[in-house]
């Protein structure tokens, strides 16, 4: 998700909730919320099984972070798979 702030410009909020992709044991894994035609159109290595997940899933992990804005104020961001929250003080 360190990607989707960086490469992306996405908010923390907005990179935790992102969908998510997991390349693992052959297995390309992808949460909803991608374009699934072009996902599905994608040049994966050979042996390699595409699996389109209906509902965004605890199985892709967390995502906390913590975040230095512009305006100097600290963002972060709880990634609701795994129960994360943030607080306020």
């Amino acid at each position: 998700m360190t990607a989707a702030i960086i490469d992306f410009q996405m908010p923390v909020l907005q990179a935790a909730d992102s969908p998510r992709v997991q390349w693992e044991n052959n297995r390309f894994h992808v949460e909803p919320g991608l374009d699934e035609e072009e996902v599905k159109s994608a040049e994966l290595p050979a042996n390699t099984q595409l699996v389109l997940w209906k509902e965004k899933n605890m199985f892709f992990g967390g995502f906390h972070t913590l975040m230095a804005a512009e305006s100097g104020l600290i963002e972060g961001a709880g990634d609701w798979r795994r129960s994360g929250a943030v607080g306020e003080f």
